[in-house]
Order: C-alpha cells, then sequence, then structure tokens
C-alpha cells in the first residue's frame, strides 16, 4: 500500500513538474514567478 502511494506521488509530481517546470527551491525564484503571472499577496504558514 505505501508502494502504491509513493508510486501515485511520483505520478502526480511528474505530471505538475511538466505543467509548472521544474520545482524550485529558491525562494526569489518562486516569488519571481508567482509576480510574473500576477500573484500581489503571498501567505506563508
Amino acid at each position: 500500500m505505501a508502494e502504491e502511494a509513493d508510486k501515485n506521488a511520483r505520478v502526480y509530481l511528474q505530471r505538475f513538474e511538466k505543467f509548472h517546470g521544474p520545482l524550485e527551491d529558491d525562494l526569489g525564484v518562486l516569488i519571481k514567478k508567482f509576480a510574473d503571472i500576477g500573484v500581489k499577496k503571498f501567505w506563508f504558514t
């Protein structure tokens, strides 16, 4: 069951990266990407 969940998570992540581009770890890169599409507020939780 855990292997199936891991496989499903990997497939979901691959689809997400294909649609949105590679995931970024750098906060500055993420903020710029969101600003470019018009996001004006960020909530950090």
